[in-house]
């Protein structure tokens, strides 16, 4: 995804060029170094299509910039203007390189700066989901590590400010089943529900409250549940009647 909305309504594109861009305002991005590309944000005015601001992004090996994260999709939206960029799905492999130098960045929509922010603790490895509610708490659907291994499902809600508020972890109890997780979530803002999609067969899906065992997720674990913004599980239901079945 290459466009996004501001809170503003305005639009951020996402692009890149190997060469000089000359933009519509006569601004130029780049350079006339072929060998490389300069990938940079634009904001539009959703109504009259002029550009408001441009900005380069920071694009270098050992780095994951903006716009790799805004390609991720690994990002949340919030009403103050700000947008926060998450390491997209799967940095594993950096982490164990020290040159590499994995950060949460903030992006103020309504000038282009774009700055860093601190997280408590270790930022969430294999981000898949990002969700933002009514109050910008920031939700975020990602695989937990357990020895070493990132099977479990994991939903962790926050603050606008990054503090950790609850966090849930779903661990998959199918036999040969490789992995549980979160593969979507949408925020109901009139009944204030998370909506989750998500894979976790014979799984307590409620470990904030009354444990919760998902039915009919007979083969690969694919459930649809909805939670209450406090963690606490309110239905569910599983797609998969027999061994055939299967969600996508």
């Amino acid at each position: 995804n290459n466009i996004l909305f501001s809170s503003d309504g305005n639009i951020i594109a996402n692009g890149y060029t190997d060469d000089i861009a000359t933009l519509s305002n006569g601004d130029q991005l780049g350079n006339e170094d072929t060998s490389t590309e300069n990938e940079f944000l634009v904001k539009f005015d959703s109504s009259s299509g002029d550009i408001l601001w441009n900005v380069l992004t920071e694009n270098n090996q050992y780095s994951y910039d903006v716009s790799q994260s805004f390609n991720g999709n690994t990002h949340a939206v919030l009403s103050n203007g700000d947008i926060l960029f998450f390491p997209y799905y799967n940095y594993l492999y950096q982490l164990q390189n020290s040159d590499y130098d994995i950060k949460i960045y903030k992006l103020n929509s309504s000038n282009g700066d774009i700055t860093t922010v601190e997280y408590n603790g270790d930022i969430p490895t294999r981000i898949r989901v990002i969700e933002v509610d009514n109050n910008d708490n920031i939700y975020i659907g990602y695989s937990a590590e357990e020895n070493n291994n990132y099977n479990n499902s994991a939903l962790t809600k926050h603050d606008s400010n990054l503090n950790i508020l609850w966090n849930m972890t779903i661990v998959d109890n199918g036999t040969g089943n490789s992995e549980a997780y979160v593969d979507d979530i949408q925020y109901d803002s009139i009944n204030d529900l998370l909506y989750v999609v998500g894979q976790a067969r014979g799984a307590n899906i409620n470990p904030l409250g009354t444990s919760a065992i998902i039915e009919n997720n007979a083969n690969s674990g694919g459930y649809f549940a909805a939670y209450n913004t406090t963690g606490i599980l309110q239905f569910s239901h599983g797609f998969e009647t027999d061994i055939n079945s299967s969600f996508s």
